[in-house]
């Protein structure tokens, strides 16, 4: 974990155990796929969101990630099957 992305769980989740901030980042954040910075605004938003409950953030995280793929459907970017050519990446 990059010492960024620890130090903003420190910050704006000063109560999580190690195991706790491992669900935070891997549930509600685009880590390890993220840039420091970014994760830690995203941990600042979902503190601020959450009011720092664990399971409220996991929660919102989902409904988000639920309404980006809802609306990437309904606008085309999501990709279907037949974008899935065998042999291209």
């Amino acid at each position: 974990m990059c010492q960024l992305c620890l130090d903003a769980c420190k910050k704006y989740w000063p109560d999580l155990n190690d195991e706790d901030r491992s669900t935070l980042l891997m549930g509600a954040t685009a880590f390890p796929f993220g840039c420091g910075e970014g994760i830690a605004a995203q941990l600042k938003d979902m503190a601020e969101k959450s009011g720092c409950d664990l399971g409220k953030a996991l929660a919102i995280a989902d409904e988000e990630m639920d309404a980006a793929v809802a609306e990437a459907k309904a606008d085309g970017s999501w990709p279907t099957s037949e974008d899935n050519v065998p042999g291209e990446l």
